[in-house]
């Protein structure tokens, strides 16, 4: 039987996302709010409130099949770095993880480093897509 590895999962240890379009509040219920009013359901229904934690990831990973997933971090959903790599330590068989970085925070290769060379990460998501990458953290990059 042929293994399924999600490629792109996302933990969601709390709600806090940052964009162009502001901050990201929580709502309950998956929804979440952005400073400039925009409403969004974030999170099925029954996979948490107002968070995405392992073992609901465990639950419907087992539901669907899924034997191993990557843990990706993004501004939408906050970079829930450490908790990833916790995860990740806690359950080596079933995840491996990614971190994120600002590349514009003034301690950010600081904060590679301790990712790689202390905590052992080896994969960094660098997104710069239009809605939720970099490019909107620096008005030297075009959108």
């Amino acid at each position: 039987m042929m293994k399924k590895i999600d490629g792109h999962l996302h933990l969601v240890r709390s709600l806090t996302g940052l964009n162009g379009k502001g901050r990201l509040t929580p709502l309950g219920g998956g929804r979440a709010i952005w400073d400039d009013g925009e409403v969004i359901k974030l999170i099925p229904d029954g996979w948490g409130d107002d968070h995405f934690l392992v073992d609901a990831a465990l639950k419907v990973m087992d539901n669907n099949g899924i034997e191993k997933a990557v843990l990706l971090q993004g501004s939408l959903n906050g970079y829930p770095n450490y908790y990833s790599w916790q995860v990740a330590k806690k359950y080596p068989q079933r995840f491996m993880t990614s971190f994120s970085v600002d590349p514009f925070a003034q301690q950010a290769m600081t904060i590679v480093k301790r990712y790689v060379e202390q905590l052992g990460m080896r994969v960094m998501k660098f997104e710069i897509s239009q809605g939720g990458g970099t490019s909107w953290l620096s008005p030297t990059i075009p959108a």
